[in-house]
């Protein structure tokens, strides 16, 4: 089977952190000074930007995750360097308490979708061999029972505080979801839809999704997005959708593939645009303008570019100290397995 990535799933990647970094920079305009456009324009941002998560978990189980621990250990020191990188870009090299976020950005969840995404690594070869050996029937019924227990129900029945899913969706429960879903879109569902239908079926859950939103916010007379949380079912069908039109291309480009291997980083760098807002472009001015949207894309864009440029040079300086570390640190793990192994069959 022929798992080489073509460039149409590689634009998707870059698509999805677009579309992220467009509701992170949104999220910060002040909501008060804002017109009535531009709220409306959030609720759009915020339909189309949360099949971002999404449409990437999608991508990785269609895949498959193979845990390599060269690979694990790598984006540990990624996370871990690039959230020093964004300290130093807010703070200066002044100590501050925040540093201990930072350096424990893993351990303390202060990055959810990468600590998930680590143990979801961890978790993937036990899931794939359950997928790859069960009854098509059997995972069919699975998938239906998560798909009502973690999507329909957590919208259905929205609380200020989650139960079964934190953050809306914004957890691990619901990744493994996903991710069992693009598994099983791989193994049987590999089919290629007509665009048109792929297209008009994301057009009408982004309808629907704003339909919804706008109907519920009028009627408690605050700005809400219930439909639009990444475990709602019109997000997962919007990004199902989405995620077979650019199924449906086929062709390889070098230079969109160079800049998707990056395409991590970008995320991991998010937070290198409040420097841009702050100093740049002060987006806050902008709040009542009708040409908010293109100021924000000014700065998704210049911080994608930014956050590209950082990773390349980072590959280009530090790779083999990367490497050097990462090896050592296998080793060390390697030793204390096999002494932690010759004590326990000791004392057995």
């Amino acid at each position: 089977m022929n798992k080489t990535r073509t460039s149409n799933f590689e634009i998707l990647r870059i698509l999805a952190i677009f579309l992220i970094l467009l509701m992170h920079v949104y999220s910060h305009v002040p909501k008060a000074e804002m017109s009535t456009c531009n709220l409306f324009l959030g609720q759009l941002i915020n339909t189309i930007g949360n099949i971002g998560v999404t449409c990437f978990v999608l991508i990785s189980g269609y895949f498959g995750l193979k845990f390599k621990i060269h690979r694990f250990i790598q984006l540990i020191l990624l996370t871990t360097f690039y959230a020093l990188i964004i300290y130093i870009t807010n703070n200066g090299f002044t100590l501050h308490p925040d540093i201990l976020n930072a350096l424990l950005v893993i351990p303390l969840y202060k990055n959810w979708f990468i600590a998930c995404y680590l143990i979801l690594m961890l978790l993937a070869p036990f899931i794939n061999d359950y997928l790859e050996n069960a009854e098509k029937e059997k995972i069919k019924k699975l998938l239906a029972i998560q798909f009502i227990v973690f999507s329909i129900l957590p919208t259905l029945f929205n609380t200020s505080f989650y139960t079964i899913l934190t953050g809306g969706g914004k957890c691990l429960i619901y990744l493994i979801f996903i991710y069992m879903i693009g598994r099983y879109l791989r193994k049987y569902h590999n089919v290629n839809i007509k665009r048109r239908k792929t297209f008009g079926m994301f057009l009408l859950m982004t309808s629907i999704i704003l339909i919804l939103n706008l109907s519920i916010s009028a009627i408690l007379n605050k700005r809400l997005s219930i439909y639009a949380m990444d475990c709602s079912p019109f997000i997962l069908i919007s990004a199902i959708s989405i995620f077979y039109l650019f199924k449906s291309f086929t062709f390889q480009s070098p230079f969109i593939n160079y800049v998707a291997s990056s395409i991590l980083a970008v995320y991991l760098l998010d937070r290198i645009r409040i420097p841009i807002d702050n100093h740049l472009i002060q987006l806050t001015q902008y709040a009542n303008n009708p040409m908010l949207i293109l100021y924000i894309i000014v700065v998704v864009l210049l911080t994608f570019t930014m956050a590209i440029l950082i990773d390349k040079i980072r590959e280009l300086l530090l790779t083999r100290l990367e490497d050097k570390l990462i090896n050592r640190t296998i080793k060390c793990y390697e030793l204390f397995r096999l002494n932690f192994h010759r004590i326990i069959t000791r004392k057995i």
